[in-house]
């Protein structure tokens, strides 16, 4: 996982040019009544944005059924405000991340998420900064609330939530009944090197979002190539220093793609296991027999 660089253009300008491009003329005229008061609540995430609180917005009643609607119907997957954000997403963050989703970093991302959803928060519906490109998946499982019964937020934005380097995320290597190698992802903040909120904000993006069950699912899709690669490296250079240059080659991906990415910490794991090093050793010499 990491941050990405949010919008930093101006979202209501975005938002005014969706409107101009409304063919419907009495839609727009009604749309550019409200002007004012959609600059208004624009200003207010802005705020909240800047101070990191946007999951404690209030709904706004004071906008019309119509308005509602008229507002949500700016939004669509086709609309040129959204193809131009995703562009622009796309071309000012690491291209390891292009198109690939933040809440999970495993699947395409091939919706775009509204922070704030926009049945509760319509005026929201087309601002950049409450716009991210993610899975499917992750959409579906975020669901519609942003904030528990305390008023934390339940998912991490990535935007402004800075994501610690410090390791969080570790996982087990095991061996099953058929000697196959498991792992058991699980989240840790031993010292308390994380900060104590953002680690409870990590555990329930993780919880909402089921990405431990996830990830140990691609561990084990992912294993049998990296177990290939290793054996092939290992049958010239030897276990030891396969698996140091498994630790070196995996820091420097780290870079790319975040210290906690879980193939970062699975390929660590592995290359700093002593088990693990008799466990390669052992699956090649029953490859020579």
């Amino acid at each position: 996982m990491i941050n990405f660089t949010p919008y930093d253009g101006d979202s209501f300008n975005l938002y005014k040019d969706a409107v101009d491009r409304k063919r419907n003329v009495a839609d727009k005229l009604k749309l550019q009544n409200i002007e004012e008061k959609v600059k208004n609540s624009y200003d207010n995430y802005q705020a909240a944005f800047i101070d990191k609180n946007v999951h404690s917005l209030s709904k706004d009643d004071s906008y019309s059924l119509e308005e509602k609607n008229l507002l949500k119907e700016l939004y669509s997957s086709n609309q040129k405000v959204v193809r131009d954000l995703r562009t622009w997403i796309d071309n000012h963050n690491k291209r390891t991340y292009l198109r690939k989703c933040p809440y999970c970093t495993l699947s395409r991302a091939n919706t775009t998420e509204h922070i704030l959803p926009k049945e509760d928060y319509p005026e929201y519906a087309i601002d950049a900064l409450n716009l991210l490109p993610c899975c499917s998946e992750c959409n579906s499982a975020k669901g519609e609330r942003v904030r528990d019964e305390n008023g934390n937020p339940l998912i991490i934005n990535f935007y402004y939530n800075k994501l610690p380097e410090t390791q969080y995320l570790y996982v087990r290597l095991l061996e099953d009944e058929k000697g196959y190698i498991d792992f058991e992802y699980y989240l840790d903040n031993p010292n308390h090197q994380v900060e104590e909120s953002m680690f409870q904000l990590i555990q329930s993006h993780f919880d909402k979002l089921g990405l431990i069950e996830k990830y140990e699912e691609a561990a084990i899709a992912d294993y049998v190539e990296i177990e290939n690669s290793l054996k092939s490296s290992a049958s010239e250079s030897g276990v030891k220093k396969c698996l140091e240059d498994l630790r070196s080659n995996t820091l420097e991906d780290g870079k790319e793609y975040g210290s906690n990415h879980w193939k970062v910490i699975l390929k660590l794991a592995l290359a700093d296991s002593e088990w693990y090093a008799k466990y390669l050793e052992k699956q090649i010499k029953k490859e020579t027999l």
